[in-house]
């Protein structure tokens, strides 16, 4: 499964999938540690950390030999969006020839408000939700996709990218995580 990362609580819907595996995209912080010991203890989940290739590739394999009973979960955006537009998909894990499943991820709050804030830490973010009077999660698993045998793994990360984008009705950027912490980083330069 591919879904959009729209706020720090979203890795949390692995939780209704008893058997998934959450790829972790850039190795381990203490959100991921969390995350990991309640998918490990409340839905027998596990975590891949995708930052240590040797282990991540053994695993793979592994994979392709039992595929059945096991969901991969990633966020090929790398990065929290504020959920009005998608961050480029990297295709990394999505172009390794298995079928993909979109989930389309949404988050309600009062007022209007985002999620995530572009200059919001992720505990500053944690904390802004858990204050929030209430909040709603939308997700919604679309049409599973295959990636074409002359297609690239970045054109077919694209269309994934693309599916979650128009069922959402939010813009598919070709704006990448780099590109948003370089924002952030000149931003924060030019207003001290």
């Amino acid at each position: 499964m591919a879904a959009n990362h729209v706020s720090v609580i979203d890795p949390f819907a692995i939780l209704a999938m008893p058997g998934a595996t959450l790829v972790a995209s850039s190795g381990y912080n203490r959100v991921i540690s969390l995350t990991a010991f309640l998918l490990i203890k409340c839905a027998g989940g596990r975590v891949w950390n995708g930052a240590d290739k040797k282990t991540f590739s053994r695993n793979l394999r592994s994979l392709r030999d039992a595929p059945q009973g096991t969901a991969l979960y990633t966020n090929p955006e790398a990065t929290i969006n504020n959920g009005r537009g998608l961050y480029r998909f990297r295709p990394g894990l999505l172009s390794r020839g298995l079928p993909v499943v979109p989930l389309a991820g949404r988050l309600i709050l009062p007022f209007g408000l985002v999620p995530s804030p572009l200059h919001a830490s992720g505990l500053a973010c944690f904390l802004r939700l858990l204050a929030m009077p209430w909040m709603t999660v939308e997700m919604t698993y679309l049409e599973p996709l295959e990636r074409n045998e002359h297609q690239s793994g970045q054109a077919f990360s694209d269309l994934i990218q693309a599916r979650i984008a128009a069922h959402l009705g939010i813009a598919a950027t070709q704006w990448t995580r780099e590109d948003k912490h370089h924002y952030r980083r000149t931003d924060a330069q030019a207003h001290p």
